[in-house]
This record gives C-alpha cells, structure tokens and sequence, in this order.
C-alpha cells in the first residue's frame, strides 16, 4: 500500500490485523475511522510562515491548505467569520516558522493571531467536542 499526503497535512491510518496468511504472517487491512475516532483525531493543516510576509500572503497561503471557498473574502474579517462558522472540526492550524513571519508582518500579524485565539476561545465557549485549534512554531 502507498500513501500519498499532501505537504502541510498530516494523516492517520486506521489498519486493523484481520488474519494470519498461510506462511504465519499478518493481514492487515485499511479501514475507516470510527466515528468516535473522527472526533478524536483533530485533522491539521500548517501554514508554512517562510511563504508568509504580508497579510495577503497569509491569505494565499492559508486558501492552499484550507478550503476557504471562492467567495472568502482574503481580509481579516472574512477570516473570523470563515474560521468561526465554516471550517470543519475538529481542526488544527499549525503556523510553522511563525516567528518569521511575525518579523516580516509586523502589527497584522498580532490582529491575526488575535482572530485565531477568538475562534479558539469562541468553540471553548460553546463547549464543542469538535473544535478550533491553533499552534504557533
């Protein structure tokens, strides 16, 4: 079996041993996750910050590991309102190499950080299961 994840995504494998062959060794087989299991394993997505050093950057990049949809408006305010009611949970957007991305973006970096922590703390709130996540590398 091959499997192919997409660069800036991570990927679990759900693989259960269904027999002994006869030479003694193992099936093992793919299967689904369980639905108790979706919920466990937060999908992540990582923005790559040496790509990101002005706040359109952040757009474009965050439009090539989420899907924003053609009608996201790349602006910080079409970022709350997409984070906070379109994206499928659980998620987790890992921000790689933020730190250089804050030296390049200056003060909208912090508004942007803010807006993620909004929608963190907006899930929390609602004491969803299923919630958004953020990390800062």
């Amino acid at each position: 079996m091959t499997l192919v994840v997409p660069t800036g995504t991570t990927a679990t494998v759900y693989l259960d041993i269904e027999a002994l062959d006869s030479d003694g060794a193992y099936v093992v087989v793919q299967r689904p996750p369980t639905a108790s299991e979706r919920s466990e394993v937060p999908m992540q997505r990582a923005l790559d910050g040496r790509k990101i050093g002005t706040e359109d950057d952040f757009h474009l990049e965050l439009c090539q590991v989420l899907e924003m949809g053609p009608y996201y408006g790349r602006n910080l305010n079409a970022l709350g309102d997409r984070l906070s009611t379109d994206i499928e949970r659980p998620i987790t957007l890992v921000w790689t190499f933020s730190g250089e991305s804050r030296r390049r973006m200056g003060p909208v970096f912090e508004q942007i950080v803010e807006i993620l922590e909004a929608v963190k703390q907006q899930d929390a709130g609602f004491n969803w299961k299923d919630r958004f996540d953020y990390r800062l590398e």
